[in-house]
Formats: structure tokens, C-alpha cells, sequence
């Protein structure tokens, strides 16, 4: 455009030069950013750091936000005989609702919707993903496919409000690494490196099913979501039966048991009653609890004993993969 009116033995005018510069100097310096942001996926730490990062600020968005928003109560996800089941209208991977948006298409009083399936979950259009509870029998399935509606899904899985997934992902660096193709335990204690910072700084921030009430008013919103005990168990299980063997990675694990366990995810009478008087919930809490015993006797008997592998997959490991 600039030398479309020069003659042709006009000299080249000095802001084309000035422009070609410029252009040449800017597609330089995206080239080499894009090549540095690119490469910097191929490194674990990044990557792991990345999905901390982002992962915290999922929880701290669907954490406590001031209206009314509070720990879910026991048998909250005991569906009831007469309630009515809440499908979800498309395809995809559920996307944890807005309880502000549920509250606004139920009916006027009485009404509790229950999200009973974890964000991030597989579902199909037509699914039951809750139920809703309504004192009014003549509006339930009104407000049922109402609240339905609002309800997104996302057509692919990513690590943005999804827990598990983000979770998941670490998990899978983890044990890939571990796998006798690639052989890389260094890669899986870097894995739990991170997880030690995740976790430290998951048990400061209120997690676990929630529900909503808004003051005034008798609706309610209960939402399924993981706790920190949840985290805690999907993020090591994996990791400590594939890497049982690897005195590097059982030594490594040391780092996410030191962070404090929540205390709104573990009583302590329901974990000495366990099946006995406990119930359902005093039951899962003992084979958590179970768990994270089982690999902290393994963590225990390797500092003790670092040389010694064979024994520690008969006895220890096999205990610690239950």
C-alpha cells in the first residue's frame, strides 16, 4: 500500500522501511514466545505447577461466596421415594452448576434440587444427574426439567471446575512414569513434589459437598463436590501401587501425609467406631482412614529399611493398595 503510488525509479519511502522493521521485529518476538510457552509444556514441573495453580483457583470460585452457602447435611444424597430425577439435557461432561441460577427456576417454596453427580462426569443427554424435592406434587416435574435446563455440560474434559480430572491428570504423569516402558521414578517424585504444595494448600480452603440456602427463603441447592479426604486418596492411591517398589517414590509420598487433614473431612469418633456404630458414612471415613494408615506403615518401614523392596510388595504394599 505505501509504494503502490511510487514511480519505479523513486526511491523506497522511509517509513516502509521504518514499517517492514517493525513488522519484521514483531513477528520475531511472537515466534520466540510462542516457542518458549510451547516448550515449556514438554516440562513436568511446569505443567504440574500449572495445574496446581489452576486448580486452587476452581476451589476458591466454588467455595463459600457469601450467599448462604454452607456444608452439606448427613443424607443429603439419601434420594427420597417420592422425589423427582433431574436429567441433563445435552451430552458431554458435567459442569458444576451455579446454585444462584438453580435457586432462580425452582419453585417459590419447600423445594430442594440435589446434584448428586460430581463435576466432570460423563453424561448423556437424558440422564438422571439429582433429584428434586418438592412440597408442591403438582410443579415437581415442571421445575425438575427447569432446573434440568440450566445445568451445562462441556463437550471434552479440561482442568478448569473439574476436581478429579486436574487430580487425575497429576495422577497419570505419575504412574506413566513408573511404568516399566518408560522407567522414570524421578518424574513421579517430581509428581509429588507438587501434590505436597497442592494438598498444603487444599486443606486451607473449605471443600466437600455444599449446600445453598438463601436467606428468607425455604429452596435449597445441595451440590455433590470432593472433599480434601477425596483429593487426598485419588491423588496417592495409584501412585503408591504402581510405585511401591521404588524406595524414591514410597519416601516421596512422606510429603502430601504431612499436610494436616481437614477436620470437617475426618471425625475422629467416626473413625474409631468405624462399621460398627458409625454407619455408611463412619464406614467410608475407616477405610480412608485405613488407607492413608496403610501408607504411612509403608512410608515408615522403608525409612527404616531402604534397601529392602521384595518384602515390602508382599506385606506393606498390597496393604497400602486396599
Amino acid at each position: 500500500i505505501l509504494l503502490r503510488n511510487a514511480a519505479p525509479e523513486d526511491p523506497v519511502p522511509a517509513i516502509g522501511f521504518i514499517v517492514a522493521f517493525i513488522l519484521l521485529v514483531t513477528t520475531g518476538i511472537s515466534l520466540i514466545w510462542y516457542i518458549s510457552t510451547t516448550a515449556r509444556w514438554f516440562r513436568v514441573d511446569w505443567v504440574c505447577r500449572a495445574i496446581t495453580e489452576r486448580l486452587l483457583d476452581d476451589v476458591d470460585a466454588s467455595g463459600p461466596d457469601g450467599h448462604g452457602t454452607m456444608p452439606a447435611p448427613k443424607g443429603a444424597f439419601e434420594r427420597p421415594p417420592e422425589a423427582v430425577p433431574i436429567r441433563v439435557r445435552q451430552s458431554g461432561h458435567l459442569i458444576e452448576p451455579d446454585p444462584l441460577e438453580v435457586l432462580a427456576v425452582m419453585p417459590d417454596q419447600g423445594a430442594t434440587a440435589v446434584i448428586a453427580r460430581l463435576s466432570g462426569s460423563p453424561v448423556v443427554s437424558g440422564e438422571e444427574i439429582g433429584w428434586l424435592i418438592d412440597a408442591d406434587a403438582s410443579g415437581r416435574d415442571a421445575a425438575a426439567d427447569r432446573v434440568g435446563r440450566v445445568v451445562e455440560v462441556e463437550s471434552a474434559r479440561s482442568v478448569a471446575g473439574s476436581i478429579s480430572y486436574s487430580v487425575g491428570v497429576l495422577v497419570d504423569i505419575a504412574i506413566m512414569a513408573l511404568s516399566p516402558a518408560v522407567n522414570d521414578p524421578n518424574t513421579a517424585v517430581q509428581v509429588l513434589d507438587e501434590m505436597t504444595f497442592l494438598f498444603e494448600g487444599l486443606s486451607q480452603r473449605e471443600m466437600g459437598s455444599h449446600e445453598t440456602r438463601l436467606s428468607g427463603s425455604d429452596n435449597s441447592v445441595v451440590v455433590r463436590s470432593m472433599s480434601f479426604a477425596d483429593c487426598l486418596e485419588l491423588g496417592t492411591e495409584q501412585i503408591l501401587f504402581y510405585g511401591r517398589d521404588d524406595t524414591r517414590v514410597v519416601a516421596a509420598l512422606d510429603g502430601p501425609l504431612q499436610v494436616p487433614l481437614a477436620p470437617d473431612d475426618f471425625d475422629l469418633a467416626l473413625l474409631e467406631e468405624g462399621d460398627q456404630a458409625g454407619g455408611a458414612r463412619g464406614a467410608r471415613h475407616g477405610q480412608r482412614h485405613g488407607f492413608l494408615g496403610a501408607i504411612a506403615h509403608h512410608v515408615a518401614r522403608e525409612h527404616e529399611h531402604p534397601g529392602r523392596q521384595g518384602g515390602a510388595e508382599e506385606g506393606d504394599g498390597e496393604g497400602g493398595a486396599q
